[in-house]
């Protein structure tokens, strides 16, 4: 997932064209970890559970195949300098295949709860000095490792109520032996909006079994999202993140402000990986917990690298195989 991150990050550097619907999507996916610390590979974002230790409540000891499937309808100066239109949809899905059942004890680490208001930080340095968050069981590490990512049919169909959506489409990637499955949209949708209520989508089944017509979550545009106390362009521990609240509050989605951001200890000779996940109340402000502010005073971290998100999600298990739907509004600083 850090890798997804440093994907994200160095989109915002590119012109339009160049940018892959699946790299802008990584934002999302990466703004959706709370508690995976930065380790895991590809694999399925969080989801919100009625479990008090585990925010997606997928059956233990009985799946062994997750796929998951995000839209994020993307906003804010990040993207608009781009040149993309407010509320352009993009999307990615990906199936993984664990080869193994998987037990609660992995469940709860893969997918664990955040308290509201509260921070995850993970830090990743070159030379170890300064990791933070990194903690974590090697058997799931192992476990992570050993998956591999498998096809789900040739494309994923989209059903809306009005307008007529593209496919997502099955691509390959080859990393040394290791191949790479994964679908994004190869047609252009920035002329169609954000995706309409009642829409779902259709997974046709290889590796993956068929799941059909799976429901696509609607979920309220972040609105009116700005910064305050911003300092040379730099979140201070004093920043305020302030939005548009819900006009109906959904307690079935997820608000996260999150950013990733790759700073150099010149003094250590260290390369450091930032990782910060916050899961927010959706009142329409935020300000920043201890661990946070600490951070942010120790650490250079541009405002433009923050992303503020409201997720919804869906999710059904068949047999060994889960499949999650996420659809979500980020808003990029």
């Amino acid at each position: 997932m850090i890798k997804l991150c440093q994907i994200a990050n160095k989109a915002k550097g590119l012109p339009a064209p160049n940018v892959r619907a699946n790299s802008l999507t990584a934002a999302v996916v990466c703004s959706l970890l709370s508690a995976c610390g930065g380790s895991s590979s590809e694999g399925p974002p969080q989801a919100l559970a009625a479990s008090s230790n585990q925010i997606i409540d997928l059956p233990a000891d009985t799946i062994s195949r997750i796929g998951t499937v995000t839209f994020a309808a993307i906003d804010g100066k990040g993207y608009t300098e781009l040149g993309f239109p407010s509320g352009y949809v993009v999307a990615d899905a990906v199936f993984t295949d664990y080869h193994e059942v998987l037990n609660n004890a992995f469940l709860s680490n893969r997918f664990p709860a955040a308290d509201t208001d509260t921070c995850l930080i993970t830090i990743d340095s070159t030379d170890d000095s300064q990791n933070t968050g990194l903690e974590n069981n090697s058997e799931f590490l192992q476990l992570i490792a050993d998956s591999s990512t498998i096809a789900a049919g040739e494309a994923l169909s989209i059903s809306t109520p009005s307008t007529s959506w593209p496919d997502l489409i099955l691509s390959e990637e080859t990393f040394g032996e290791v191949q790479s499955f994964y679908y994004e949209f190869q047609t252009d949708t920035s002329s169609l909006g954000t995706l309409p209520a009642g829409s779902s989508i259709s997974i046709p089944g290889d590796e993956f079994p068929a799941f059909l017509s799976l429901s696509i979550p609607t979920v309220a545009q972040v609105k009116e999202a700005s910064l305050s106390n911003i300092v040379g362009g730099l979140i201070s521990p004093e920043t305020t993140v302030t939005w548009a609240k819900p006009q109906t509050p959904n307690s079935n989605e997820i608000t996260t402000i999150s950013s990733y951001v790759e700073v150099t200890d010149n003094a250590k000779n260290a390369e450091l990986s930032i990782t910060m996940i916050c899961t927010v109340d959706d009142d329409g402000e935020f300000n920043f917990p201890n661990n946070a502010k600490q951070v942010l005073s120790e650490y250079n971290i541009p405002a433009e690298q923050l992303s503020l998100g409201r997720f919804g999600v869906t999710s059904e298990v068949q047999g060994d195989a889960a499949a999650i739907v996420i659809n979500a509004s980020v808003y990029s600083f």
